[in-house]
């Protein structure tokens, strides 16, 4: 079982999300995804929720990010980091995604589309990018930061042959301001609060 949850949905607090995520664990799932709810024009929730007071703020969804991920974390979760270290990977089905070396593309979200490009109608690709060396490495540096692992100068310099000084200026401004860390070598960012379980009802 693998499930897909949404945080900062129309007046949910952090203990609705915190309720939510226990309950969400009791179904013993192999896998769970946590997204923030982010409204599209044209969507009736659009219409009806944006700019109102009635959704957690950008700070509260924040907050029950850092929530799920100490609280998953606990439990013996942890993140499919693929993704985070710019691994290829090849994605099968309707509104797929895959991306190999600097090739990144999309299939159809349309199904009977989907289906009927792979029995050779047509093609199947929605959207199709080709990044630059720099867009990877500015990839590198946004999800690297984000992790427990962090970056670090040595592997930039050896993947991207760019030099890594000016950045490391910045990261050591940050240090001084308790943003970043360095931990042998590796660069990151710190939780920017402390978070506990919140109290039962």
């Amino acid at each position: 079982v693998s499930l897909d949850l949404i945080y900062g949905l129309p007046s949910q607090t952090r203990e609705d999300w915190a309720d939510t995520l226990t309950k969400a664990l009791a179904l013993k799932p192999a896998h769970i995804s946590c997204y923030g709810l982010r409204l599209e024009e044209g969507t009736p929730m659009y219409d009806e929720y944006e700019g109102t007071d009635i959704l957690p703020s950008d700070d509260d969804q924040a907050d029950m990010y850092l929530y799920a991920v100490d609280f998953l974390s606990r439990h013996g979760f942890r993140h499919n980091l693929k993704y985070w270290r710019l691994d290829d990977y090849i994605g099968f089905g309707a509104a797929a995604a895959s991306n190999i070396g600097l090739l990144r593309y999309t299939y159809t979200h349309n199904v009977r589309e989907y289906i009927s490009g792979v029995l050779g109608d047509k093609g199947i690709i929605a959207e199709e990018e080709e990044l630059t060396p720099f867009d990877r490495a500015s990839e590198y540096l946004m999800l690297g930061m984000r992790t427990a692992a962090g970056i670090s100068r040595e592997e930039y310099r050896s993947v991207y042959q760019s030099s890594f000084d000016k950045l490391e200026e910045m990261l050591e401004v940050f240090q001084e301001n308790g943003w970043a860390v360095c931990d042998n070598g590796r660069w990151h960012f710190t939780p920017c609060l402390l978070y506990t379980s919140p109290s039962p009802r």
